[in-house]
């Protein structure tokens, strides 16, 4: 599922990034939409942080992501610059993978081994009989 996240992430940034790049430079769009066009870069900028950290730190990815919708949501329902509602609802459910993630069960139970190692746990083991020519019988 980190995978999922982080390639959704990367594409989702990359998409936000040049609309809203190409909103910002066009001599052909309307000049009330220059601040939400450099809201959605910074979108952009928050989408490629939380993907970065969907590997690794999941829980920066999703604190990342949530701020990155909620922020979108906020300009696109505000202004005229309709998409940034879309690229919100996008962002809040890859937070709610990045949480579900977190959670997996298979992350857990691999970190079990390091957990016991760090305690000073033994895992029991299973003792053979000595035998061989140098045991004493």
């Amino acid at each position: 599922m980190k995978i999922t996240v982080l390639v959704i992430g990367l594409a989702l940034a990359g998409i936000v990034g040049v609309q809203s790049f190409l909103i910002l430079t066009s001599p052909f769009a309307p000049a009330a939409l220059g601040g939400p066009a450099s809201l959605g870069i910074m979108i952009g900028l928050l989408l490629i942080i939380g993907a970065a950290f969907a590997m690794s730190m999941l829980g920066v990815s999703m604190v990342c992501f949530a701020v990155a919708g909620v922020a979108a949501l906020g300009a696109g329902l505000s202004t005229e610059f309709h998409d940034l509602r879309l690229w919100g609802f996008v962002a809040l459910g890859l937070s709610i993978l990045s949480y579900f993630a977190n959670r997996d069960p298979k992350v857990a139970s691999s970190a079990e081994p390091k957990r016991q190692l760090l305690i000073g746990q033994r895992t029991p083991r299973c003792r053979m009989p000595p035998s061989g020519p140098w045991q004493r019988r």
